[in-house]
């Protein structure tokens, strides 16, 4: 049994960068992490980057732990 949630946001369209800011930068709203014992657990992500006629631009996955205690 896994937990699958599937979350969208769009980046939108930007104008060309400049020297000042060579760099686009995009915040996303922060999440709350599942908390207790049945949140505890290894989870595995896939972030994808696609256009409006679904075209992948980048795919990469990722994981992360959600531990009590960290001391391992």
């Amino acid at each position: 049994m896994g937990v699958k949630q599937k979350m969208q946001e769009m980046i939108g369209s930007y104008s060309p960068n400049t020297t000042d800011k060579p760099e686009y930068e995009k915040k996303f709203e922060p999440e709350t992490a599942p908390s207790g014992m049945l949140g505890r657990g290894h989870y595995e992500a896939i972030s994808r980057f696609v256009d409006d006629d679904k075209h992948d631009y980048l795919m990469f996955k990722w994981s992360f732990d959600i531990k009590k205690d960290w001391k391992e």
